[in-house]
Formats: C-alpha cells, structure tokens, sequence
C-alpha cells in the first residue's frame, strides 16, 4: 500500500513547527511523484512572507536527500537548496539550519557559508548545494518541487490496478462539488477529505467497489474558506490526491 508523505515546515535554526504540507500525488505506472505546495497567506510561514525570510522543509522518509532551504528573495524569487553540506569532511548528517542577516547558511560543523541560492561563501566547501526548482504563481502559493518515488513502492514490482482521480469540479467551489474517479479493477476504496494541517475532515466512500467510474457530490456545508484535500487509496496500492478550494 502506497502512503503520501507529509511534509513539515520549520522555522530556520530552531524546532518551532510553522506547519505541515500534503503533496499532490499522481501516479504513471510504476513511477510516483509528488508536488508540494506552501500557501503563503496560511498557517505561520511569516518567514516566507518577508524577503530573504527562510523554513526548512523536512519530508521524512522521501527520497529527497537531506531537507530544504527555502527563501524568499527580492521581486517574488524563491530559491530552494539541499541542506546537506557539500564539503567532503563533514562529520554531520544535516548540518546547514542557521543563517546570518536571513540569506548566509552556515554548516555547524567547519563554518562554511552558503548563499541562499546554494553558492559558496566561504569555505571549506568548495562545492555549492544542490539546488531544486520553486514555481511561484502570484497568488500567494509556491510549488517547492517535484520528486519522483515521494510514496512506497509498487509491490513486487507490479503496476498495479490502475485508478484514476480527476480533479473536482468545479473548483474552487462555493456550495457544492463533484468528485469522480475511476476504477479499472475491482478494489476496496478510501476517498477522504483533509484539512490543509492533515487532519480528517470527511470519509467520502469507504468500501468494496467494481471497476467504472465513479461520481461522488460533495457539500462546503460546515467548511470555512480555504484549501483542502481529497485522498483516493484503493487495496490495489494506488494513492491519488488532489487539492479542493473553498471559497465563500
């Protein structure tokens, strides 16, 4: 059975948790991959808020080697960069979580200095950090990355029964909504919807099902404004999920 991967935002050089992120999830075959997206106007990423403000964004468990340093720079340019030190003498795992005037990351363990692009400062390093891609669409959302492999792999090597989640409609919504998937073998089937935070707002279907498509309406009774997410996980190993607006 494949589980998404939370991800979980930090404030940089200490442990206060500003929240948590839950990717979207889509599947082709064998290959997983997984789109994490901070909202910037929600929960207490304040740092990113305010330029050269930096969070680490730890995903356990994920391939993504070590975590992210992501800051925010001048004209709504991010930059997101590995944690991990690239210097060959480095005796610590994730060393790089401090910073000097919000943009200079420091390794605690031999004092080089990284740019919040992942260029060197000072050394010893001589190599910069490695670097992922961030999307930023002006609407106060940023897409951190896209890694492949986010959630557990296929059983056995096999591709599982296939099932497809498209995407609510319409969305954002107001009142009301369709969510529709579609079985190509029979399977027992979860379709859940969470709070931005994670938490469990509503368990849309929940039972054995035949192959077909499904149609499934949904409300906003009850729901404040905002994003939430709906999960499709089938006996077949397939995990799916999708984001859904509330607007009111």
């Amino acid at each position: 059975m494949q589980k998404a991967l939370t991800a979980t935002v930090l404030a940089v050089g200490s442990a206060k948790v500003l929240g948590k992120i839950i990717p979207d999830i889509s599947q082709n075959g064998t290959l997983v991959s997984g789109t994490y997206t901070i909202h910037l106007d929600q929960y207490g990423y304040t740092a990113l808020q305010q330029t050269w403000g930096s969070v680490l964004v730890t995903i356990p468990g994920s391939t993504l080697n070590g975590s992210l340093l992501v800051t925010r720079g001048t004209n709504n340019q991010f930059y997101a960069v590995s944690n991990i030190c690239t210097h060959q003498g480095c005796s610590i795992g994730e060393p790089i979580q401090s910073s000097y005037a919000g943009y200079i990351f420091v390794c605690q363990c031999h004092d080089s200095q990284f740019k919040y692009d992942g260029s060197v400062v000072q050394g010893p390093a001589r190599r910069p950090l490695t670097s992922y891609q961030t999307s930023y669409d002006g609407a106060n959302t940023l897409q951190l990355l896209n890694i492949p492999g986010l959630t557990t792999g296929v059983a056995e090597g096999q591709v599982p029964g296939k099932a497809e989640l498209s995407q609510n409609y319409p969305n954002p919504l107001s009142v009301s909504t369709t969510i529709e998937y579609t079985l190509a073998a029979p399977a027992y089937v979860v379709l859940t919807l969470y709070s931005e935070d994670g938490r469990e707002i509503a368990r849309l279907a929940d039972g054995q099902q035949g192959a077909g498509k499904y149609r499934i309406p949904f409300e906003s009774t009850g729901l404040q404004s905002g994003t939430y997410f709906y999960t499709l996980r089938t006996s077949t190993g397939v995990t799916q999920t999708r984001r859904l607006l509330v607007t009111k």
